[in-house]
């Protein structure tokens, strides 16, 4: 879909995503609407308005269930104290993140996080396996 971009003002009405082929609002474009009511209205006031418009979507919408997978649109979320868009689309995009940060800063095991981790995993599923055994003898 495109972006509309310069055509949305302060004065704009989403384009929710109707049934069948249509158009309708990209993220960029929710992105650009809110720095226009900003712009406008203040950050406060954007933020009432905007959100209200975001939250009449339904879950079935094509921006409402993707643009909460887009990075750039989570960092405007959070950046513009917008809410998240989704616990799990938080997870999905920040375990990378976050899990790289945690093991580079641990030194040797986030260096060599690439062999350690899985072969722990391995390790402690079979100590598992064995203890079961022992116990259904």
């Amino acid at each position: 879909m495109p972006d509309y971009g310069q055509n949305i003002t302060w004065q704009s009405y989403p384009d929710y995503d109707g049934w069948g082929s249509d158009k309708y609002w990209s993220c960029t474009d929710w992105i650009i609407w809110f720095g226009k009511l900003k712009e406008h209205y203040g950050a406060d006031e954007a933020r009432l308005l905007w959100k209200s418009a975001w939250d009449s979507q339904d879950s079935w919408e094509a921006n409402y269930s993707w643009c909460k997978y887009e990075p750039m649109f989570n960092e405007f979320l959070k950046d513009n104290k917008l809410g998240s868009s989704n616990l799990v689309a938080d997870a999905f995009l920040g375990v990378g993140t976050l899990g790289t940060s945690a093991l580079k800063g641990l030194g040797w095991v986030g260096r060599n996080a690439g062999w350690v981790i899985p072969t722990a995993l391995i390790g402690a599923g079979l100590v598992y396996a064995l203890k079961i055994r022992k116990l259904m003898k």
